[in-house]
């Protein structure tokens, strides 16, 4: 591994720390303006204009296949949103989820 990948994963991480204590913070102050997810969006955007501006000028494409979308990105947002949700809300939202979930099953076949 070289240099400039230690780097971008040292970066990487620290961003993901900044954002957890954002969020934190959010949770803690009852900041209502701003809900966890929009400051996740914000601090993608700005993270993805400050690595085009800071990036080499020779690469001119970056590539994001779907399976680092699906093996990476989408993982950790379904494992939080199951995490978070209260027992009440599943228990009223059961239907619609089995519903969802037997035709997501049966399509996917």
């Amino acid at each position: 591994m070289g240099r400039d990948t230690e780097i971008l994963i040292t970066a990487g991480a620290i961003w993901m720390l900044i954002g957890a204590a954002l969020a934190h913070a959010i949770d803690i102050y009852k900041i209502g303006f701003l809900h966890e997810s929009g400051l996740y969006i914000i601090l993608g955007l700005f993270g993805g204009s400050l690595w085009l501006w800071l990036s080499p000028s020779d690469v001119t494409t970056y590539t994001f296949s779907s399976d680092i979308f699906f093996d990476v990105v989408l993982p950790p947002i379904i494992f939080s949103a199951g995490y978070n949700l209260k027992n009440k809300q599943f228990i009223n939202n059961f239907s619609p989820i089995m519903i969802l979930a037997i035709l997501g099953a049966l399509l996917n076949f």
